[in-house]
């Protein structure tokens, strides 16, 4: 099973990733941004990991670069391209939150200047505009929508609700879809 964790810079993604390998121990991949041959780049990267993996995490990938769409740099995908990327994937979390929380985790990064960090509160909803459509566009089977504070509970740790999705999922098991 491929999870593929997606949103815009400081909505979560990688402390969920941390939190599911923790609770799955699956191994994590981090795209960060592309070479000019971005499809290559995610295909490749899938298809070799997936020769010592059955079971892994994405954190970020295509819908992040269309979204992005070269202005942090690298290559863009096409549209083609993105759906032929889709068909890699089995379950898309897509991180979203109020553009205020993101601003307020964007001010404390430190460390780190990969140009989405100085993005304005209004800026930010546009972003999470287009990774809306994009998630709404994906052809993904399994597709969810979560904020972080809905996934980690005051101890940090994943919610049994998201666990359960994964092992619904894993079991071949008739599930609801819960989040939108």
């Amino acid at each position: 099973m491929v999870l593929l964790l997606e949103g815009m810079n400081c909505a979560g993604k990688t402390t969920l990733a941390q939190r599911l390998y923790a609770e799955l121990g699956w191994p994590i991949i981090k795209f960060n941004v592309p070479p000019d041959d971005a499809y290559d780049y995610f295909r490749d990267t899938l298809e070799e990991a997936r020769k010592t993996h059955s079971n892994l995490i994405l954190d970020r990938g295509h819908l992040s670069n269309l979204a992005y769409n070269g202005c942090l740099g690298g290559g863009v995908i096409h549209f083609n391209q993105f759906d032929a990327l889709d068909q890699s994937v089995d379950v898309l979390f897509l991180m979203v939150d109020d553009p205020f929380a993101i601003a307020e985790r964007m001010k404390l990064r430190t460390g780190r200047n990969d140009g989405a960090e100085g993005l304005a509160r209004a800026d930010i909803g546009r972003m999470q505009e287009r990774f809306t459509q994009l998630y709404e566009h994906s052809r993904i089977p399994h597709k969810y929508s979560f904020t972080l504070r809905q996934l980690i509970d005051e101890r940090g740790e994943t919610t049994a609700q998201l666990v359960n999705i994964i092992d619904k999922l894993r079991n071949g098991r008739e599930f609801e879809r819960i989040a939108r």
